[in-house]
């Protein structure tokens, strides 16, 4: 049975878990901000607490993005860092393609995932009757925009962007947009613990360096 760590990056802390095969064993969770110091400490007493080490585990995962660039970078970078030291292989994760498939409902018409990609910029996948057609970013209101023109209703939003921007969505949309009441904001570690077993299985690994998953173009990397 695969034994592997799967890391999410989200846009308030880090979260670590420890899988079993399908099964989470346990999951510990760090301030952003401690990202840099603690990361690697962390995920040491975490597999000390369960009596292994990272000579047991079968594969890293970890989120790629897209997400915040600073913490999104900082993680990948300890991740690299443990492939090198360890040459562990690595599975890299599509957090909102991750996100759709888990909240995927072919029952609505369209449904729009948004992650904040700030400046007023959204990280954005849309979703028809349960297939993604688009994933990329845009201007918010030049996207809600698009939406106007060209999507049937009604319209379902999803993720932190759709949080962050609810009143704007319902001043555009009115009762043609529904956001629920508590909408989740990332994808879950449960669904993203499935989803690097699943890639594992068809070996859909790497042994190189993970890149983030950016979408779009940060000033240091346009730079």
């Amino acid at each position: 049975m695969p034994l592997f760590l799967t890391i999410q990056t989200t846009y308030q802390d880090i979260q670590i878990a420890l899988c079993k095969a399908n099964v989470i064993t346990d999951v510990v969770i760090i301030d952003k901000m401690n990202a840099t110091k603690q990361l690697v400490s962390t995920l040491d007493a975490l597999l000390n607490a369960h009596h292994c080490s990272l000579r047991d585990l079968t594969f890293i995962a970890a989120n790629a993005g897209p997400g915040p660039f600073t913490t999104l970078r900082t993680v990948l970078a300890n991740v690299n860092g443990l492939r090198y030291a360890t040459n562990i292989p690595l599975v890299g994760l599509h957090g909102l393609a991750a996100f759709a498939d888990e909240h995927k409902d072919p029952q609505w018409p369209c449904s729009v995932y948004l992650f904040n990609a700030f400046a007023k910029d959204v990280y954005y996948a849309l979703d028809y009757q349960g297939t993604v057609a688009t994933m990329h970013y845009q201007n918010i209101y030049r996207l809600l925009d698009e939406l106007q023109m060209h999507t049937i209703y009604p319209i379902r939003f999803l993720g932190n962007g759709a949080t962050l921007y609810q009143n704007l969505i319902s001043e555009r949309f009115g009762s043609n947009a529904f956001i629920p009441a508590e909408a989740p904001l990332f994808c879950s570690m449960k669904h993203l613990a499935l989803r690097s077993l699943q890639q594992w299985q068809l070996q859909q690994y790497q042994s190189s360096p993970l890149m983030p998953l950016y979408l779009k173009n940060h000033e240091v990397k346009s730079a």
